[in-house]
């Protein structure tokens, strides 16, 4: 075991138990002092990773687009989409 994790054993010992902590009892008071802390660290990295993600593929997806030159709109007008684009159809 690490000088570290010692003194925080001992500490832990000290504060919230008379007795000695098993290695299971540390690590069951420690996770419940330090899972919130964890969770909301791994949310925010997540978070700040797709930013920044989205971020980039905007960027490459601006520089890879031509421009819009012409735009156009199709009216069906109460007709179906057989009946517009249909073989026969008389739309020019």
């Amino acid at each position: 075991m690490a000088l570290s994790q010692r003194i925080l054993k001992r500490r832990l010992e000290r504060r919230f138990f008379s007795t000695k902590l098993s290695a299971l009892d540390l690590f069951r008071v420690l996770m419940r002092r330090i899972a919130p802390h964890l969770i909301l660290a791994a949310s925010l990295t997540v978070c700040a990773l797709a930013l920044s993600a989205t971020h980039a593929l905007s960027r490459q997806r601006r520089a890879s687009l031509p421009p819009i030159r012409h735009v156009f709109v199709i009216v069906l007008e109460n007709q179906g989409f057989d009946t517009t684009f249909n073989a026969h159809s008389r739309a020019p």
